[in-house]
């Protein structure tokens, strides 16, 4: 079987780099309207096509994070059951697919999650609440250029925290929580994460 593989695998990647190119000429030349999804079906189709291209360029889905133009997920839970482990493994890594986040709110400078190994572990066992993540509070990806909010935490007692699945949302007017001191817990501390391979992001409390 394993001599089979190999030589569909550079078939299929002959066929999928040989539309792309054709549909980078067509974007050099402006013709966007005719840059159309392409199919590869697993029978001849009607007209004895094996590639079939969409008739019309579909629009942005505005549910989808990559093409939606505010891109945002809405995570509503009861802040005061969900711990920070859920957070990083059911959430970022398991449904937005990071690899490596880096969570810090950025108003207490507190590294909520690290991508270094052991040195938020304190944190993965604590609530959200117990880390001043209540209400409505934005999560930002620190390495985008834009202001665009990566996710929006709202706190919902009524929900099972882990049962609430992330949407997106276009939500607004977040209220800014006031600035306690923070208590002298291990994790807390103010750092600012160079590493540009790591996904970073940063929550802030909306004034």
């Amino acid at each position: 079987m394993a001599g089979n593989i190999i030589p569909a695998i550079a078939t299929t990647n002959a066929i999928t780099a040989g539309v792309v190119v054709m549909h980078a000429f067509k974007a050099l030349a402006g013709e966007y309207e005719k840059c159309k999804s392409v199919y590869m079906r697993n029978t001849l189709n009607p007209q004895n096509y094996l590639l079939a291209p969409e008739k019309m360029i579909q629009p942005p889905n505005p549910k989808c994070y990559v093409c939606a133009p505010k891109p945002q997920v809405c995570l509503q839970v009861d802040t005061s059951k969900l711990t920070v482990k859920e957070l990083r493994d059911d959430v970022l890594i398991k449904t937005l697919n990071m690899i490596d986040p880096d969570v810090m709110l950025e108003s207490k400078g507190i590294i909520v999650i690290s991508s270094e190994e052991g040195e938020t572990d304190c944190n993965n066992n604590k609530k959200l609440d117990e880390l001043y993540i209540k209400q409505r509070v934005e999560v930002q990806d620190a390495d985008e250029e834009d202001d665009d909010d990566l996710l929006l935490i709202e706190d919902d007692e009524t929900e099972d925290a882990t049962a609430a699945a992330p949407s997106t949302s276009n939500a607004t007017n977040l209220k800014r929580k006031p600035a306690d001191n923070v208590a002298g817990e291990g994790c807390s501390k103010k750092a600012k994460i160079d590493d540009s391979d790591d996904d970073l992001i940063m929550i802030e409390e909306d004034d």
